[in-house]
């Protein structure tokens, strides 16, 4: 069953300007961005946590909010990052943040729907999507799913050979429809699950 959802949840995204700090970068995090702060969510969290060697590779950080997921790898070594999100409040997040943490020169924000704007590819895509159904409206019930299974179906394209994604979901919402995609996708997938904030955060790495 679906974890209930409350208040707190959607003041990850509907909350004041506020300033915090994540694995030693200074993150700006405007009103309508996600709050990748653990003190409210893992999922951010995890996907640090299990980044692994990312010296010299190219990134794509998609749905990335604030940016904090690409601009960790860029300080652990990565050369490259692409920031993607359909949001124009990620894009000013994204940039204040590359200036305050001196990685410009290093990242670019592209605004994209998902793919739709991608160019070319990359050695990591990370993806800490939304996975909260009652926060899209009443026509986008599935939107959720969706936006996954479009993802899942889409990333080939972008990927180097030998390259990995990270992609997270949370038990806000059933993970076996998901499974059942990758499956059926014939995807090499690990899952990693942990309980925070009584709540299973997943994050699953695939590989192709």
């Amino acid at each position: 069953m679906p974890c209930s959802i409350d208040t707190g949840v959607n003041k990850l995204i509907d909350h004041l300007p506020l300033d915090i700090q994540m694995h030693g970068l200074n993150i700006h995090v405007p009103s309508g961005v996600f709050n990748p702060d653990a003190k409210g969510t893992n999922s951010s969290s995890q996907v640090i946590k299990h980044m692994g060697d990312v010296g010299n590779l190219k990134v794509l950080d998609m749905g990335c909010g604030t940016g904090v997921l690409g601009m960790v790898a860029l300080a652990r070594g990565a050369t490259q990052a692409v920031f993607a999100d359909n949001s124009l409040l990620a894009q000013k997040a994204v940039e204040i943040n590359l200036r305050a943490n001196d990685l410009q020169s290093k990242g670019s924000f592209v605004q994209s729907d998902l793919f739709q704007n991608i160019d070319h590819e990359f050695d990591l895509i990370l993806a800490n999507l939304p996975i909260l159904n009652e926060l899209w409206s009443a026509d986008q019930s599935n939107g959720t799913y969706d936006l996954v299974y479009t993802f899942l179906e889409q990333f080939t394209g972008y990927l180097n050979e030998n390259g990995r994604v990270l992609l997270t979901w949370a038990s806000f919402e059933p993970l076996q429809p998901v499974v059942q995609k990758l499956q059926s996708l014939g995807y090499t997938y690990d899952l990693k699950t942990e309980t925070k904030l009584g709540i299973q955060w997943h994050l699953i790495e695939i590989s192709l």
